[in-house]
């Protein structure tokens, strides 16, 4: 197997990010969020970087001595921080059609809570 490394960074900007045995914990404004990252055997680290095209407080995730696949885990692990950061930082503004709105999903099934028969008031 030839020798192979692989190696991403991400910036961090108004969250707290830390790092201790694969175990990722991201704090934001809207709340804390953990993920355990330890099944990857990628190396990760939070570390200033001052120099021409990077400043500020970066996140590097690298793996050495992976294979083709094995490497693809550094990008999984990127997106995987970069949505953490998104989550608490940004509001998530999901809403349902008009439509369909009183319904409710569970596994395949599309179920609908008609509240005129259940009689209830409001």
């Amino acid at each position: 197997m030839p020798f192979q490394y692989s190696s991403s960074y991400l910036y961090v900007l108004i969250v707290t990010v830390a790092v201790k045995a694969r175990k990722v914990t991201v704090t934001g404004p809207r709340g804390t969020v953990t993920k355990d990252l330890s099944h990857n055997k990628v190396d990760i680290r939070v570390m200033k970087i001052v120099g021409k095209n990077k400043n500020g407080l970066y996140v590097r995730i690298q793996m050495w001595n992976g294979g083709y696949k094995q490497a693809c885990a550094v990008t999984t692990c990127k997106s995987l921080i970069n949505n953490m950061m998104i989550g608490v930082t940004e509001v998530s503004n999901y809403s349902i059609s008009s439509r369909i709105h009183p319904c409710y999903f569970w596994c395949d099934f599309l179920v609908f809570f008609l509240l005129s028969q259940l009689k209830i008031k409001l």
